[in-house]
């Protein structure tokens, strides 16, 4: 780089080493705007300085005096650093992986026990029952039915009725959700945003594939960070013992109207 003009008074130059271990730098000069100009005029971007840091961007500011008239004085801003611009020509790196396991609670509906099995009580009977108008049939847990016959819950469904007339709806479960973060070099990364809501295998470096009998693909996140040149990668997936197929299998239902 060529020595300033004796016009040019340098600043102290930063220093900043980036989330990836790289460092830019930034170098300052304030002096004559004339100078200054022709001084920028002489540099080009991308070659190397500094350390072999590339510069990458040019900027001066020219200083305003009391009556907000622009003065002869200047200040030159040149940065340093590795080209951290977004190229979708070329596919990125993974440079880090993470894992991480919680559990996310979610409220369960007690009328999830009303099918399925014979042994469960039918949905029907207490629907029936919770529609029924008559308060002393319904506290005592009857209803009628379309003939007009007063019914009595089975015993099974009787439990649940039990706490359905107490305001309970349902109990919490919690459920593993585990998610995976990559940070990536800039570039082009394949598949985000595929599988979402879809039933899913999870990849075999989560050490955690056995929380749970099945996966769900719930998020597909990324960031990109210019200034550090690189991009976050977030992907989520919930655990369960089952997932219905129909609703979220490889050729779910298309609901999307």
């Amino acid at each position: 780089m060529p020595d300033p003009a004796p016009t040019y008074w340098e600043q102290p130059e930063r220093v900043e080493v980036n989330t990836d271990g790289s460092k830019s730098i930034t170098k300052s000069f304030k002096g004559d705007y004339a100078a200054l100009v022709s001084y920028a005029g002489s540099l080009t971007i991308g070659t190397t300085a500094e350390s072999d840091l590339p510069l990458r961007s040019v900027n001066i500011t020219r200083s305003v005096g009391n009556r907000t008239q622009q003065t002869h004085l200047a200040t030159l801003r040149l940065e340093f650093g590795a080209d951290d611009s977004y190229d979708e020509t070329k596919n990125a790196v993974v440079k880090s992986t993470n894992w991480s396991m919680k559990h996310t609670q979610r409220v369960v509906s007690l009328m999830r026990k009303t099918g399925g099995s014979a042994s469960m009580p039918a949905r029907g009977t207490l629907e029936a029952w919770k529609r029924e108008p008559d308060p002393d049939l319904y506290n005592n847990f009857q209803y009628r039915n379309q003939v007009g016959s007063v019914m009595t819950l089975d015993q099974d469904a009787y439990l649940i009725a039990q706490k359905m007339i107490k305001g309970i709806e349902g109990a919490m479960r919690f459920y593993p959700t585990i998610q995976r973060v990559r940070v990536y070099t800039t570039g082009k990364i394949a598949g985000v945003g595929e599988g979402l809501a879809k039933i899913a295998t999870m990849p075999q470096d989560c050490p955690w594939t056995n929380a749970a009998k099945s996966w769900l693909k719930v998020g597909d996140d990324i960031v990109l960070d210019s200034k550090a040149g690189t991009q976050t990668r977030t992907e989520s997936w919930i655990g369960a013992k089952s997932w219905d197929a129909d609703l979220y299998g490889k050729n779910a239902w298309d609901l999307d109207g």
